[in-house]
């Protein structure tokens, strides 16, 4: 973990994930995906962190990339490796 005085251990692992997830790595994402959880970071909150990558990835013209991370809100969407960010909806 980084200096706390600055970020602490929600905010870190938050972070992160938005880099992972930003990286295409799902499997390291993945893993900051759940210490988010143990550390009491909200559904909302890494729904609007993916939201947020989205974003930025669709201004930037990264349409694979906004492809490959879905969060799976529909039936038979997000069966890639990164079909975990769905269960942020349940958080």
């Amino acid at each position: 973990m980084a200096e706390t005085r600055i970020l602490d251990g929600r905010e870190t692992v938050l972070l992160e994930f938005v880099c992972c997830l930003a990286d295409g790595v799902g499997a390291q994402a993945k893993g900051h995906f759940f210490g988010c959880r143990n550390l009491g970071v909200t559904g909302a909150e890494m729904r609007g962190a993916v939201e947020l990558v989205r974003r930025l990835a669709g201004q930037l013209g990264l349409v694979s990339f906004l492809e490959r991370v879905r969060e799976g809100e529909n039936e038979g969407e997000g069966e890639g490796e990164f079909r975990f960010l769905k269960k942020a909806g349940s958080w």
